[in-house]
């Protein structure tokens, strides 16, 4: 794009990617991973109110710090 051999992002892509396979999501687990995906927010809201009462550390840290 930048020297110009494609006039655009997306016909760049067009042209150098090659797909060989596709990957499509079972809606019949949606249920399963909405239920894990709210637990986890749950407890992640509860260890950031520890974390930010300097009751606990952090589960992680940003690479760097």
């Amino acid at each position: 794009v930048g020297v110009g051999v494609w006039p655009s992002l997306a016909e760049t892509g067009e042209k150098l990617v090659r797909w060989d396979r596709e990957h499509k999501p079972n809606p019949e687990n949606f249920a399963v991973y909405q239920q894990a995906r709210e637990k986890w927010q749950a407890v992640y809201q509860d260890q950031r109110a520890l974390v930010d009462g300097g009751l606990t550390t952090s589960l992680w840290k940003a690479p760097g710090l």
